[in-house]
């Protein structure tokens, strides 16, 4: 080999190893820049995202901020959970290693914090400017819980249960385990849904219109009235009933004839339809290219109720989904007054120390509005979408509403009933009190 040959091939091995080594040195060097106790993510700056992508290899979801709201992309731009995503940014970006591993990139799999798209990867957080530009890039591996027997020196002392993360090349065991990191666009969505609370009419109407139950009371403290349904004379017609029954049967007879109890209104039932919607919550959202036949909004059942403040809630009922999920469509108005009643002051007025002050009692206009502004906002937020959601508190038959007195109560303390033919007996001698019931059998 020529001596020119020879040293341009010396001049190449020496290039390869200072890469060689330069590469081994910067390593080395992150590995050494963050231990125990420091930042895993010291340049993370919140107020600088706008977009957040979840990719977990087969599932991808991403979060974007459009003016002063963020929304789901997987779930046609419907608002999303941003207190979720707060809590997983803040954490992170105030997040302290609790140990340093030295894990080459071979080896991240066995912690699953090899790329999403590989096995063994984990759920990669890439958080990006509104010019799409990475902030940060996090990917989240196996969780891991640390027992009696791991011995390993922490400031912090014991962490309990931990999750392994990777930000480039550094692995870290940090204390949080992020299990809000979910990878289920509805699990993503904004929670804000329907809240109603103090009834005073409630109905169910089938797909022709027709009435199948209502309910009404005149206040919120008062009783529940079934439309339709008189005690007294349900009761009255069932004692004639009964009566009739009994005629001609002789006092020998074991036909078992014991006697019905009252009919009453089923307070339980009631309660389920009274607190349907109340904090209700919803599934999913649906697609808005469904069609309303695909849905069965085009031919639904109904659900109406109206709050003590005359705000109406109409909760259209489509076909079932999944298991008890229907799609429905929901809308709220106020049917109330638009004028104070002649007795309704604006301004009531209390007399203190001789003096006139005015009440803290809202005039009947600051209620009107506040009362609009709450039907805007439901009607702003919800009723462009349909819905995923349980609704079987109010899918009841008019006759599941009424029970027998004795099962309204769940039967408890009751004894064994008086036959018929000793009733009649009793009756016949001139009424008198019942003998007493043995108890009931164990």
């Amino acid at each position: 080999m020529k001596p020119r040959q020879l040293l341009i091939l010396l001049i190449i091995v020496l290039i390869v190893a200072a890469v060689g080594a330069l590469v081994q040195l910067r390593q080395h060097s992150e590995w050494q820049s963050k231990r125990a106790g420091e930042k895993l993510c010291p340049q993370l700056d919140p107020a600088k995202i706008s977009t957040a992508v979840i990719d977990a290899g087969t599932d991808k979801i991403q979060l974007r901020k459009k003016g002063n709201t963020w929304h789901v992309t997987q779930r046609y731009g419907y608002p999303a959970n941003l207190s979720k995503l707060k809590s997983i940014v803040f954490n992170l970006a105030n997040e302290k290693i609790l140990r340093n591993l030295e894990v080459n990139e071979a080896n991240y799999g066995r912690l699953d914090l090899a790329p999403p798209e590989q096995s063994n990867g984990g759920i990669k957080l890439s958080l990006k400017n509104e010019k799409g530009q990475l902030i940060e890039a996090v990917v989240f591996g196996k969780r891991h819980r640390k027992d009696s027997r791991d011995r390993s020196p922490s400031p912090y002392g014991s962490t309990g249960s931990a999750r392994y993360l990777r930000v480039g090349n550094t692995v870290a065991m940090v204390g949080n385990t992020y299990t809000e990191l979910t990878t289920d666009p509805s699990e993503w969505l904004h929670e804000y849904f329907l809240n109603t609370k103090d009834l005073k009419m409630a109905k169910l109407t089938n797909s022709q219109g027709d009435v199948r139950w209502k309910l009404e009371r005149s206040d919120v403290q008062g009783d529940w009235k079934l439309q339709g349904f008189n005690p007294d004379n349900e009761n009255k017609q069932q004692q004639e009933e009964d009566g009739e029954g009994e005629e001609g049967k002789d006092e020998g007879d074991t036909e078992d004839d014991d006697e019905k109890e009252p009919k009453v209104l089923d307070k339980r039932v009631i309660s389920q339809v009274n607190r349907a919607f109340r904090n209700a919550k919803f599934e999913d959202v649906a697609d808005p290219e469904l069609s309303p036949e695909d849905t069965g909004l085009n031919n639904p059942k109904t659900f109406t109720a109206i709050d003590k403040d005359d705000i109406k809630y109409l909760v259209r009922i489509g076909k079932e989904h999944k298991g008890d999920q229907y799609y429905i469509k929901v809308k709220a108005s106020y049917v109330g007054p638009e004028e104070a009643p002649e007795d309704n002051t604006d301004q009531k007025t209390s007399e203190n120390n001789g003096n006139n002050e005015k009440s803290e009692e809202p005039s009947f206009q600051e209620k009107l509005e506040k009362r609009k502004d709450k039907v805007n906002k439901i009607n702003d937020r919800l009723s462009d979408w349909t819905y995923m959601a349980s609704v079987d508190s109010v899918l009841k038959d008019r006759s599941e509403f009424i029970t027998e007195k004795d099962q309204a109560k769940g039967g408890q303390g009751r004894g064994q009933k008086v036959p018929a033919n000793l009733r009649k007996k009793l009756r016949q001698k001139g009424g008198g009190s019942a003998p007493p019931q043995p108890p009931s059998s164990p």
